[in-house]
């Protein structure tokens, strides 16, 4: 598997009405008889599953020719990693585990959940995401913002609202990406795999990819009627045994502003207000604490949320 990039993904993209919605599906084939299962999920969740939940992603997960892990900035060395923990390899299950278990945050619970439910599925895995080095994902979400002391709640709403837009133009980029390789990946693959060719029908799972990129199960099946074919299947999100299905502030807005949708001003406010005052650090638990910080903001008026950033912006002030 190479680290080419489809070509067609390159373009740049500015401004709202440019990529809601926006897809490139020009001169993109996919074979036929594919069935694409996905599951979405929020991060936090899906990194938080416990050993019974892992096991049985993996019990299910044996049943498909095709597993799809989300992997932004992947090399040569992590895809040979993925094939033989995917062929059960277990020293190097066990090494990748023992890298992350003395670590505790969010990356090191995702790094320990996949090659548990990858592990001896026999599933030829593809990695559908840019690669290291590539400009869809040259500037990671980090999740924190910044705003002028001296400007005003309305203008540092605005600012938050410039900030995710930007996000979701990249976000657009990555999945153009993805939508490519994925047709790309998957003809190759039939191509190098006479047996796998052989078959009425190829099985392929989406597992545990950001809900973020939930509109790119819909972007194979508009690449597939493009191609007057189908693509069998179904697209769900993930529901933690602890609670719902969770879509936080960011996903909302940039999951809004990629379909061209308004983005009020109160929902900016909650995300701003959440990430001004809460700690992004804060190890996430079955007891989601930021999820939890949503509930108390989700209460809050747009004038409350002004004066609790008013009151933080004071803090900030006499602490400096």
């Amino acid at each position: 598997m190479s680290e080419k990039q489809p070509g067609l993904m390159d373009e740049q993209l500015h401004g709202l009405s440019d990529i809601a919605p926006f897809y490139d599906y020009e001169g993109l084939t996919l074979p036929d008889n594919l069935r694409v299962d996905a599951l979405f999920a929020n991060h936090d969740d899906f990194s938080a599953q416990t050993p019974d939940e892992i096991k049985a992603e993996n019990d299910r997960l044996r049943n498909y020719d095709v597993i799809i892990i989300e992997a932004p900035g992947w090399t040569e060395s992590l895809y040979k990693t993925v094939q033989k923990i995917t062929k059960g390899d277990y020293r190097v299950r066990e090494k990748l585990l023992n890298q992350h278990r003395l670590r505790d945050n969010h990356q090191t619970a995702w790094n320990t959940a996949w090659p548990m439910a990858l592990y001896d599925t026999r599933a030829h895995p593809i990695l559908i995401d840019p690669p290291k080095g590539h400009p869809a994902i040259q500037r990671p979400y980090s999740g924190i913002i910044t705003v002028d002391p001296e400007a005003s709640f309305a203008e540092a709403i605005e600012a938050n609202r410039t900030s995710e837009l930007e996000y979701a133009e990249r976000n657009m980029q990555r999945e153009n990406f993805m939508l490519g390789s994925f047709a790309d990946q998957t003809n190759e693959l039939l191509q190098a795999n006479p047996k796998l060719r052989a078959k009425d029908g190829i099985s392929v799972a989406i597992w545990g990819m950001g809900s973020a990129h939930a509109g790119i199960y819909r972007g194979m099946e508009e690449v597939a009627e493009l191609n007057h074919a189908t693509i069998d299947g179904s697209a769900s999100f993930y529901k933690p045994s602890h609670g719902n299905v969770y879509f936080d502030y960011h996903s909302q807005i940039i999951g809004r502003q990629i379909r061209g949708l308004e983005v009020d001003d109160l929902l900016v406010a909650k995300h701003l207000v959440l990430n001004l005052t809460f700690d992004k650090d804060l190890t996430i638990t079955h007891e989601n604490i930021t999820q939890r910080a949503e509930g108390m903001i989700r209460q809050l008026d747009q004038m409350e949320l002004e004066g609790l950033a008013d009151l933080y912006a004071d803090l900030q002030l006499q602490l400096s």
